[in-house]
């Protein structure tokens, strides 16, 4: 119940940034908030409505998430990796499509070589980079797993 310039005062943050960081950290404990009250009435056996009054939810919000209407959390991962393939797949279309018209024009004569060679080597620059921004999240997620162990020891 503190004022965000409180709470970015008591962090050493700007007031933006503590507004962001208390809006997540509201947010996470909220969602964890409805699945404990989901599990009371899905293992527990309590009502959605005594479920929610000792968890401190919203009765709608619980009812969708017991509804399976928002956010199906179980097949999140497998949805983001067809997300992930599909654009992939069609970002591959695009980039095929494109050195196919760019050989054309090269038998064409509209394009040389030298041209050729510099669009290879900048799509193998933006994929390289692609790859390196993957493996700095993946090292971000690495972090807060290693974090995560250590507080739980």
């Amino acid at each position: 119940n503190e004022s965000m310039k409180s709470i970015g005062e008591l962090l050493g943050l700007p007031t933006s940034l503590a507004r962001r960081y208390a809006t997540e950290v509201k947010s996470r404990m909220n969602r964890a908030q409805l699945q404990r009250a989901a599990g009371a009435v899905t293992e527990g056996g309590l009502t959605v409505t005594k479920a929610a009054a000792q968890y401190d939810v919203d009765p709608e919000k619980l009812k969708e998430i017991l509804s399976g209407h928002i956010h199906k959390v179980k097949n999140g991962v497998a949805e983001c990796q067809r997300n992930l393939s599909t654009l992939y797949k069609s970002v591959g279309l695009k980039n095929a499509r494109l050195l196919k018209s760019l050989i054309e024009k090269y038998e064409d004569g509209d394009v040389n070589a030298k041209q050729m060679l510099e669009i290879f080597k900048h799509l193998e620059d933006l994929q390289k980079k692609s790859s390196k921004v993957t493996v700095d999240w993946k090292a971000r997620f690495q972090a807060i797993v290693d974090k995560s162990k250590e507080d739980a020891a």
